[in-house]
């Protein structure tokens, strides 16, 4: 007879939670994935589908973009200068990752969201990437001007 002792079964449930993890990490990453490129160098973002129900505020296919910056952080120096225009995304030329929320501005009141003065970024809800490529990227271009 085999006997299993609790140990072993705590480990082989580790173990499957584990892999679970990283097989969802791994899908989650592949999921409808795109990439904008910019002249301020490539985004990278995900499509989502809001349904077909047009009664609903949003509905159709958009490609997202979170947290794309258009300034310099404005901390240490730039704290309370202007604005100073980003000439690239990233410094190292690698595309930029837009997939996931960042910190919002610091609040007086108290949130338990995660908090930075580095806040100056926008969200960007395209329908479609070529639009996204011809509109936004013509209005950073010019802002650099």
């Amino acid at each position: 007879m085999l006997y299993i002792t609790e140990m072993e079964t705590f480990a082989m449930n580790y173990i499957f939670l584990v892999v679970a993890l990283l097989l969802n990490v791994c899908c989650a990453q592949q999921k409808d994935s795109i990439v904008a490129t910019t002249t301020l160098g490539e985004l990278i973002g995900f499509r989502v589908d809001y349904g077909s129900d047009r009664a609903q505020l949003y509905y159709g296919k958009a490609d997202v973009f979170l947290g794309v910056p258009y300034v310099k952080p404005p901390i240490g120096p730039l704290r309370f200068a202007k604005p100073v225009p980003i000439t690239q995304f990233t410094s190292d030329g690698k595309p930029y990752n837009a997939t996931y929320q960042h910190p919002i501005c610091p609040q007086l009141t108290s949130s338990n969201a995660s908090m930075s003065e580095d806040c100056l970024i926008m969200n960007i809800f395209s329908p479609n990437v070529k639009f996204f490529y011809k509109f936004v990227a013509e209005i950073l271009e010019s802002e650099n001007r």
